[in-house]
């Protein structure tokens, strides 16, 4: 997967001075933070969960809802599309669009291993080779577009624990309430990808999705999102922490240049590839299937199946 060499020239054009960029300023993404605070996260989990539960039908009827508290920010007659691999990225750089926080995201993706010839369904997974920082002053609906071209299911399909050449958009966490939240993404390795929008009461994980036609329903994560080996990224996903470094704030408080590096895995507070081996004694990599599971010290019911369930 790679992104269209056109953006880098449209980048420049789209930025403070350009045609597009002059139409009006509430097409244009300005950064005014160099992070997204706890606030901003509780924020934009806050912002899926409404959507979620607004139970639109498409993300197009989602974003112009009262559910979405900037719907009145947008160019009147905007039609918002997307399919399942889209949704997350464009809900997120949305969100940050808005808000004024930085955005960055996986550009370009090769298989591990060799050659496929199809990298959503690549063998040995994909790693990241190229990222792209999304700089003041670009036009949002511009790069919102961008992202439908850039944006697969190979996005997703990476190990967890693989942080080169490049650290991927999202990190595997932990299993448990604080971790599995509204904004979580479920990735299916079949090639599907939803966005966890509640977790209730009795610990059921409900998302959304999207379809090739555009359309949004809702599922409760079960048996039908498939396990399979770390390499190919199966499960939960958060987003990685960004921070802008190196900028220079404007007079007006806009933030321009620099570049934005994200956090480890060693930095993230409750990153765990435990989905992937188990809570158990950590199995080795090609052992990964006789990881065990345990709750409140008691082991798990189930066992690992041929068809990739347990």
């Amino acid at each position: 997967m790679r992104f269209p060499g056109a953006l880098c020239l449209a980048a420049a054009v789209l930025c403070a001075g350009g045609t597009a960029a002059s139409a009006g300023a509430a097409f244009t993404y300005e950064i005014r933070h160099d992070r997204w605070s706890d606030a901003d996260e509780r924020d934009y989990r806050d912002f899926v969960e409404a959507l979620g539960n607004s139970d639109c039908s498409t993300l197009d009827i989602c974003l112009h809802s009262s559910a979405n508290p900037f719907r009145d920010t947008d160019r009147p007659g905007v039609v918002f599309k997307s399919d399942c691999a889209e949704l997350p990225y464009i809900l997120r750089f949305y969100f940050a669009w808005k808000r004024g926080l930085p955005f960055s995201f996986e550009s370009d993706v090769v298989s591990r291993g060799g050659e496929a010839r199809d990298l959503r369904y690549s063998r040995n997974g994909n790693e990241v080779t190229q990222r792209f920082d999304v700089p003041n002053g670009a036009n949002g609906y511009a790069i919102i577009e961008h992202l439908h071209d850039a944006v697969s299911s190979a996005s997703y399909r990476i190990h967890p624990n693989l942080e080169a050449p490049m650290e991927s958009d999202f990190y595997s966490p932990k299993i448990s309430p604080d971790a599995i939240r509204p904004g979580t993404v479920v990735y299916d390795p079949a090639g599907h990808i939803g966005v966890v929008f509640d977790v209730d009461a009795k610990g059921r994980i409900h998302f959304f999705d999207a379809h090739t036609d555009y359309s949004l329903t809702q599922m409760t994560y079960d048996l039908r999102v498939t396990r399979m080996k770390p390499s190919g990224g199966a499960g939960f996903k958060n987003w990685r922490p960004v921070r802008l470094v190196g900028y220079t704030q404007r007079a007006d408080g806009a933030l321009t240049g620099g570049h934005i590096e994200l956090m480890s895995n060693r930095e993230i507070a409750d990153f765990s590839d435990e989905q992937f081996f188990g809570n158990g004694a950590k199995p080795k990599d090609a052992d990964w299937k006789s990881g065990t599971f345990a709750l409140n010290g008691e082991a798990l019911a189930g066992q690992w199946r041929q068809d990739g369930r347990v």
